[in-house]
């Protein structure tokens, strides 16, 4: 049997090995693959196995297993992805998406279920391009969009103004946040603000080594602390709303199954 599962005996609760995902080749934008792998379900019962080459697809356009858990499928969220099995008539293993990442509507037909990682859709519904990074036969993953998606565009405000990050990483609690900030100033010595959980982080224009100019234009990739609150924010502030401006970028998130 290609994809199965047993009941659980010898792995340890955090163990999770392969279950790698990927945009569809073919079709990226509606559709996941998910490759073969091994974990234990949610109540750390059954052992949960898809065999090499074994793997599956989510369809966005479907309502059930192997899609989404209720439709419709809304823009600008981020879904859980699910793996699920039945141990009483013990059907192969399957794949789907829920808005819940504690408490998705259980496909009929299946009890057992994983969450195995996160995607986004974007305004148009679409999923989101993004590669899913493993690390060993453990929980820690790490998600980063391709290409990155930005968040704050070309920003003035000159007090702390929150930038909600809902729409691009799942808010489940404490996790770093990779951003890439950009800030222009046409005055040395002004600084880009981030605010976080982290504590706030300062990003100072500098005479840029151009002569008879003092334009800079600055760009760092920061790890930002997010933490569980109702939704994921942070806030940043420039010091002159009238020559500096900042555009902040997600890049990607880590997050622990």
């Amino acid at each position: 049997m290609s994809a199965k599962s047993v009941q659980y005996g010898q792995l340890p609760v955090d163990f999770i090995s392969g279950l790698g995902i990927q945009n569809d080749p073919i079709n990226p934008n509606t559709v996941l693959d998910i490759f073969y792998g091994r974990t234990l379900d949610s109540s750390f019962t059954y052992q949960l196995a898809m065999e090499e080459p074994t793997f599956r697809r989510v369809d966005s356009s479907i309502i059930g297993i192997g899609g989404l858990d209720k439709g419709p499928l809304l823009p600008n969220k981020v879904y859980g992805i699910y793996i699920a099995w039945n141990p009483i008539n013990r059907n192969d293993i399957d794949a789907f998406i829920s808005s819940s990442y504690y408490h998705p509507t259980v496909p009929y037909g299946y009890d057992a279920v994983k969450l195995i990682g996160y995607v986004a859709t974007d305004a148009s519904s679409n999923f989101r391009q993004a590669r899913w990074n493993l690390y060993g036969n453990s929980a820690y993953r790490n998600m980063m969009y391709a290409p990155q998606v930005p968040v704050l565009t070309n920003g003035t405000a000159n007090t702390q103004t929150v930038v909600n990050l809902i729409s691009y990483i799942p808010n489940i609690g404490a996790q770093i946040v990779n951003l890439e900030l950009s800030f222009t100033s046409s005055t040395p010595g002004n600084a880009l603000t981030i605010y976080s959980d982290m504590g706030d982080f300062n990003l100072y224009a500098q005479a840029a080594n151009i002569p008879n100019t003092t334009f800079t234009n600055l760009v760092v990739t920061k790890e930002i602390l997010i933490a569980n609150v109702v939704s994921p924010v942070i806030s940043y502030s420039v010091t002159n709303s009238g020559t500096d401006s900042a555009s902040i970028y997600c890049n990607g998130y880590d997050f622990f199954l």
